[in-house]
C-alpha cells in the first residue's frame, strides 16, 4: 500500500494463533502492553528457512529479503496499540 511501511520478518506458529515481529534487540522492554512477550538479547528462536516451507506449526507471513531489515519499533508500536484496541472492542 503506498504510504505505509512494510514491517520486517514476521511469523505465524500454533495455528496462527501467535505471530512474531523481528525487531531490534530491547525494543519490547519498553513497550507497556498487555499480552505482549518479547526474548530477549541471548534467546533462541527457532524459525524455517525463508525459501523453504515452514514446519511443527512455524511459517512465514513475511519472510526476511536477505537486507538485515527489522520492523521499525517507531511506526510499528502504535499500529499495535491499535490493533489491540479493535480486538477488545470486537470481542
Amino acid at each position: 500500500m503506498p504510504g505505509r511501511a512494510r514491517p520486517g520478518p514476521v511469523y505465524a506458529d500454533f495455528g496462527d494463533e501467535h505471530v512474531g515481529f523481528l525487531v531490534p534487540v530491547g525494543t519490547a522492554a519498553r513497550w507497556v502492553g498487555t499480552g505482549l512477550r518479547g526474548a530477549g538479547a541471548g534467546t533462541w528462536v527457532a524459525l524455517p528457512h525463508p525459501d523453504r516451507p515452514g514446519s511443527s506449526g512455524v511459517r512465514w507471513l513475511v519472510p526476511p529479503d536477505g537486507s538485515g531489515a527489522l520492523t521499525e519499533p517507531v511506526l510499528f508500536e502504535p499500529a499495535l496499540h491499535e490493533a489491540a484496541a479493535e480486538l477488545f472492542r470486537t470481542e
